[in-house]
């Protein structure tokens, strides 16, 4: 090996050694839950959206599908300070409730040129099906890993990418690696994004439009909730659950 190819391979080992997800690490078991607590809150944004908050693409008219003008995509959604598009997930958790079933294939379809749903929990090793539900248009489906490393960037790891040239299903399995923060994109329409959290256990939501949030049934201890929206990033907090207890608690972004 080279001087250069060595490098390169040490370079990668120590980012790989670096990656840190913030997730439990630890496998989740299933058990029955007694005495357990509810976790309530809302997510809310406070202060001038971002410039870049909506997004316009010129649509050229090549993929007759598509149609075309501009396609206005909406990337930080609030109404009345509440944030929508935020993902809640309990960190820290080893065992807890079974995941609700039967546990058919989660679905992500591509119609005139959209990704639905743009959001979703899909359970870690479960598999999903890619359609392509556009007859005229050829797709490319990416599915990557947000790795947020210690230096405090975030990287993106390919879990997945395939070209759909006719409609039709393509099914994969989501088994991310390092981190379950998963982005979904299509290399031929940039304004083509989904969101995906794959956690390995069910305590998990995206917000309802209010901005508000549950988690039930779960176990008593201490844990970290975090909260993750694609564009603005994650904020964390540390909440005791008593038995039978229930807390409340909120997540502010902003600028």
């Amino acid at each position: 090996m080279t001087g250069q190819g060595m490098l390169t391979m040490v370079i990668f080992v120590a980012v790989a050694i670096l990656w840190v997800t913030g997730t439990a690490k630890a496998e989740y078991r299933e058990v029955m839950v007694k005495d357990g607590g509810k976790i309530s809150g809302k997510v809310s944004f406070q202060g001038e959206l971002p410039e870049d908050a909506v997004n316009h693409f010129p649509v050229s008219g090549k993929w007759p599908g598509c149609g075309t003008g501009i396609r206005e995509v909406v990337r930080v959604d609030v109404e009345d300070g509440a944030l929508r598009g935020v993902f809640i997930l309990l960190d820290g958790i080893t065992k807890g409730k079974k995941w609700p079933g039967p546990n058919p294939d989660a679905l992500l379809d591509q119609k005139r040129c959209e990704f639905l749903p743009e959001l979703q929990i899909v359970r870690a090793g479960m598999r999903m099906t890619v359609r392509n539900s556009d007859p005229e248009v050829l797709h490319n489906v990416n599915v990557r890993e947000m790795v947020d490393t210690s230096s405090g960037r975030t990287v993106q790891r390919m879990l997945f990418n395939i070209a759909q040239p006719v409609p039709g299903d393509v099914r994969m399995k989501v088994k991310p690696k390092v981190s379950p923060f998963l982005t979904v994109g299509c290399d031929l329409h940039n304004w083509m994004i989904a969101y995906v959290l794959a956690p390995d256990h069910p305590y998990a939501v995206v917000v309802e439009p209010d901005g508000t949030f549950l988690l039930d049934d779960v176990p008593p201890g201490d844990y970290t909730i975090i909260a993750w929206h694609p564009k603005l990033g994650k904020k964390t907090t540390s909440v005791t659950v008593t038995a039978g207890g229930a807390l409340e608690t909120a997540f502010e972004f902003g600028h």
